[in-house]
C-alpha cells in the first residue's frame, strides 16, 4: 500500500513540475460530504490541462472514520483517486469523474471449523480487510471567477466487486451516493 501510494504521489508531482502554473488558479482543496469518501473526505484537485472552456484534472482524497466493529476500537481509511473533465460556462462548472477508492477496515471474524465446534464459545477477533472500488462523479459546481470558494453537489454512484456473504452478491455490484461540498481554488 505504501509502495503505491509513494508512485501516486510521485506521479501528481511530476504532472505539476510537466504542466507548470500558469496565471490561472490549477489548484483547489475541498471537503465533500458523502460521495466518493463514504461519509466525508478532504480532498486536492490539480487542473493538469486546460484548453477553452474544458479542463482536465485529477483528485486525491482522504477520509478517516471510526470502524464499526464490536469487539474493540477501528479506524477505517479511505482513499479516492480520480480523473475528471469539466465544462465551464460563466459561473457554471458541470463535472465528470471517473476513479477509484482504497478502503482499509477491519471486520469481526469468527473462524468456525470442524476442529473447533466442540469448543464453544470461540472468541472473535478482529481481522484487516482492504479491497478497492470504482466511482464516477457527476457534479454541478457554482463557482465566481472573482472568488476562490466554489459550491458543488453531486451524484456519485459507486461500483463494488463480488463480495460473499454480503448485500454484495452479484459480480457488479452498484450503491447510490451523493455529495455536497465547498471548495478554495488557489
Amino acid at each position: 500500500m505504501i509502495y503505491i501510494l509513494r508512485i501516486i504521489i510521485i506521479l501528481f508531482l511530476s504532472i505539476n513540475v510537466a504542466f507548470g502554473q500558469t496565471d490561472e488558479n490549477k489548484n483547489n482543496l475541498q471537503f465533500e460530504l458523502l460521495g466518493k469518501g463514504f461519509y466525508y473526505s478532504l480532498g486536492y484537485e490539480r487542473n493538469i490541462v486546460t484548453i477553452n472552456n474544458i479542463k482536465i484534472g485529477s483528485n486525491i482524497g482522504l477520509s478517516i472514520f471510526p470502524g464499526l466493529t464490536s469487539l474493540e476500537p477501528s479506524t477505517e481509511i479511505l482513499v479516492p483517486f480520480e480523473i475528471n473533465f469539466s465544462l465551464n460556462k460563466s459561473n457554471n462548472e458541470f463535472l465528470i469523474g471517473f476513479g477509484t477508492t482504497f478502503w482499509k477496515y477491519h471486520i469481526n471474524s469468527l473462524n468456525i471449523t470442524n476442529a473447533n465446534l466442540n469448543q464453544q464459545p470461540i472468541n472473535a477477533e478482529l481481522i484487516s480487510a482492504k479491497e478497492w472500488f470504482a466511482h464516477c462523479s457527476f457534479e454541478y459546481r457554482l463557482h465566481s471567477k472573482t472568488k476562490p470558494i466554489f459550491y458543488k453537489l453531486g451524484y456519485v454512484p459507486l461500483f463494488f466487486d463480488f463480495t460473499p456473504n454480503s448485500k454484495f452478491s452479484r459480480s457488479i455490484n452498484y450503491q447510490t451516493s451523493f455529495t455536497i461540498g465547498i471548495g478554495w481554488t488557489f
